[in-house]
């Protein structure tokens, strides 16, 4: 028997008769109509009949979302105290910006399982780079494929603009990408999230089905190159109060998860005011991740806004319309 044959199917109308009834008069349901991507205005309620094509999102590249650490490398014994006070909290992803000519790695990665992490290292100096791969090699005595070199082993896709810009930079940047014969390196691409719940969660969907646009039309099977999504906090959307951060900071975790990103990066609440913040506030961003997939167990779903058609609508469009200007700007 299945569960579902035992249910009548209902029509939209059928819906919209029983959330008028439950409106009991106070309010229409045009007037919880809502502001997302663009402006463009979308109503609270979809169903399955405002569906005209079936949209599939793809699956997120990494199993579970992982917490992120960025941190600017200015003293090794410094960095190397928060690096290992990030992975002790919870953090299992670290972005390194170093700006030290020659830094002492022995120093820097002391205590740290660099195989056991996945990271990122961004270096101003191209000397640096040799003698990094050089301690790796002579540390582990194997290529550590999760310890990526930006843009040697790596592309990072950067954008810190409205969501529109930052896809169709996604799209340009990607498509230089797959084009380059010498690698299939991952595609990290840090996307910017704010306030807006529905906004961020359709913005990472969007990603992903443009990703897997773009790689159709190069030829490439859909699991040809990885796109990693990492969602990061700008400091735009932050308020001075950082109270009003950590309630904020939750909420933008919990679309992140939602939306499927592969790697979320949460700032300490008073960062405008401490670029590393203390160590509570540090602690705290780090614990909001903990609690929403240790205790609620967020991101073992694997597809957290299945059945949501208002989802499904709001990413279909936000894609095609991208994809449609891409297209547009390429051909001319």
């Amino acid at each position: 028997m299945k569960l579902f044959e035992e249910f009548q199917p209902v029509s939209k109308n059928q819906w919209l008769e029983k959330v008028t009834s439950d409106l009991k008069g106070k309010k229409d349901i045009k007037d919880l109509s809502i502001a997302t991507v663009g402006g463009q205005i979308i109503s609270p309620f979809f169903h399955k009949d405002d569906i005209h094509q079936s949209v599939d999102i793809p699956s997120p590249t990494i199993a579970q979302s992982l917490l992120g650490v960025e941190l600017i490398v200015s003293d090794e014994k410094n960095a190397n105290q928060l690096i290992l006070e990030s992975l002790e909290g919870g953090a299992s992803f670290l972005f390194l910006k170093i700006k030290i000519d020659i830094p002492d790695f022995h120093i820097l990665f002391n205590g740290v399982l660099l195989d056991l992490i996945k990271v990122i290292v961004q270096f101003d100096d191209q000397d640096a780079i040799v003698i990094c791969k050089d301690y790796i090699e002579e540390t582990y005595k194997q290529q550590l494929l999760d310890f990526s070199i930006k843009d040697q082993d790596c592309y990072f896709i950067t954008s810190d603009g409205p969501i529109g810009d930052s896809l169709q930079h996604l799209l340009k940047r990607g498509a230089d990408a797959i084009t380059d014969d010498k690698t299939k390196a991952p595609i990290y691409f840090q996307l910017t999230i704010g306030h807006n719940y529905i906004e961020n969660i359709c913005a990472i969907q969007a990603a992903r089905l443009l990703w897997a646009n773009l790689l159709e039309a190069h030829g490439h099977a859909h699991d040809d190159v990885d796109l990693i999504i990492v969602c990061f906090v700008s400091r735009n959307v932050l308020s001075s109060v950082h109270y009003d951060n950590m309630i904020s900071l939750t909420q933008m975790a919990m679309s992140a998860i939602s939306g499927g990103a592969d790697i979320i990066m949460l700032p300490p609440s008073d960062v405008l005011s401490n670029h590393e913040g203390k160590e509570d506030t540090r602690r705290i961003s780090r614990n909001i991740y903990n609690l929403m997939t240790m205790e609620a167990h967020m991101n073992r779903v694997q597809s957290p806004t299945d059945g949501s058609y208002l989802f499904d609508k709001v990413s279909a469009d936000l894609a095609s319309g991208n994809w449609k200007e891409f297209i547009k700007n390429h051909e001319a």
